[in-house]
């Protein structure tokens, strides 16, 4: 079965094959266009074949090779196709000499999977031997010789060539305490009819293997489809996975990057579309999921060097003028409190899970103090200008709660200037206005 799926494969890169070198030889008419391979997306590849040619026109005045080098190892222009070289892979330099196309690769190109450098080389070969001053094919890795003379008619699969490979993926699972997002790595024998980002919905969907980690996937939810294009995956999740959505806002947050932190974990892959049956929500309870959302550092526990850096909770804002927890790895300087850390933190923080900081970016932080147990933060006096008393007021409980969460205070004294704008006895945060 394995070797019959290879040479399946092989099949069909041999039939690209044909139809990329018989493409913009010696044809007048396309003089000014080159013809450049792609990887179709991996929904569609078993039922309209593994590679896509895209015709690519060029300037009048355009290097027809070095088009065809950039265009090859770039985002392809049409939808329903993707480059085979992840974005990290680089060409170093290139040389022609009779006949034979030298690409110096970068280190990165080693990083790649056996599987994936198959699927590139197929792209680079048929894309530049289609052109007519290119027979052969030389790849090289920092300067160091990896395959040599390749050409269309040898980017065939050995005989002993295995269809199934073996692989180690990088998954995110939430804590028991519902803190951070902790890595754990699966290794799988995968199969080429499922994308890689397949594995990962269905690793994550069964669960983590160590104990004190949970699964963010609700019972129940199926994968519906998986779908890459560009550095986008479009996840289709059924309706199981929002209306067994978890009850608190910090179990929502990991649940969704779980699966964002895990599938921009693949090569290629820099951002997460999640539907639900085929529907783009606005929300997924408080968090942000009608755009492709990013990985998210703040999250992942091993990004933190946890010698140096201590667990902090901030109170920053969500869009209905409510505060949300945020536990988040505070670096520590030794020249400042912990109480001046957080709030220096809390102001820095950029927009994080569909969060914001609660203070504005034209606010200084100018003094903090801390003296038997009473905690005195000094702003300018632009602290006042929020719009409105409301979000004024959530602003400074934002500001008090995340110095009491310090644990350090019994009252703490907010000035903004020389303006008493808070002061109050408080020893631990008030989640009057705090979504749970």
């Amino acid at each position: 079965m394995r070797k019959t799926a290879a040479v399946i494969l092989a099949a069909v890169l041999l039939l690209a094959a044909f139809a990329g070198c018989g493409a913009g030889r010696g044809d007048p008419e396309n003089a000014q266009t080159i013809t450049v391979y792609y990887l179709r997306d991996s929904g569609e590849r078993i039922t309209e074949g593994l590679l896509v040619p895209c015709t690519i026109k060029l300037d009048e005045d355009s290097d027809a090779l070095h088009a065809a080098l950039s265009a090859v190892t770039d985002v392809p222009p049409e939808a329903g196709c993707v480059s085979a070289f992840p974005r990290d892979v680089r060409i170093n330099s290139y040389s022609l000499s009779e006949g034979v196309l030298t690409v110096n690769f970068n280190t990165s190109y080693r990083d790649m999977e056996p599987y994936e450098r198959v699927f590139a080389k197929a792209c680079l070969v048929l894309t530049l031997c289609g052109m007519d001053e290119v027979d052969y094919v030389s790849v090289f890795v920092e300067g160091a010789p990896d395959e040599e003379l390749l050409s269309p008619d040898v980017m065939l699969f050995s005989d002993d060539d295995e269809s199934d490979y073996e692989r180690q993926l990088t998954l995110y699972f939430p804590d028991t305490t519902l803190t951070f997002l902790h890595m754990e790595l699966h290794t799988l024998t995968m199969g080429q009819s499922k994308s890689v980002c397949a594995y990962v919905l269905d690793e994550l969907c069964r669960g983590p293997q160590s104990s004190g980690l949970l699964n963010p996937v609700p019972a129940g939810t199926e994968v519906i489809s998986v779908k890459q294009t560009g550095d986008v995956c479009t996840v289709d999740l059924s309706h199981e996975f929002y209306s067994g959505r978890p009850e608190s806002i910090a179990g929502e947050r990991l649940a969704v990057y779980s699966i964002v932190n895990s599938l921009c974990s693949v090569n290629g892959v820099k951002a997460v579309q999640i539907l639900i049956d085929g529907t783009r929500y606005e929300r997924y309870g408080h968090i942000e999921i009608s755009s492709p959302l990013k990985y998210e550092p703040m999250l992942d526990q091993e990004s933190y060097d946890v010698r140096n850096d201590t667990v902090q909770t901030l109170f920053l804002r969500l869009d209905d003028g409510s505060l949300a927890e945020f536990p988040v790895m505070i670096n520590r300087d030794k020249y400042l409190t912990r109480e001046e850390s957080a709030l220096r933190e809390l102001m820095n923080v950029t927009t994080t899970c569909g969060y914001y900081s609660p203070v504005s970016d034209a606010v200084e932080l100018l003094s903090v103090t801390l003296e038997n147990r009473v905690c005195t933060a000094v702003f300018d006096e632009r602290l006042l200008f929020a719009s409105g008393s409301e979000r004024l007021n959530r602003t400074l409980e934002a500001i008090a709660n995340t110095i009491a969460a310090c644990g350090n205070s019994d009252r703490i004294v907010i000035m903004a200037g020389s303006e008493t704008a808070f002061a109050r006895q408080m020893s631990e945060p008030d989640l009057t206005h705090v979504v749970q």
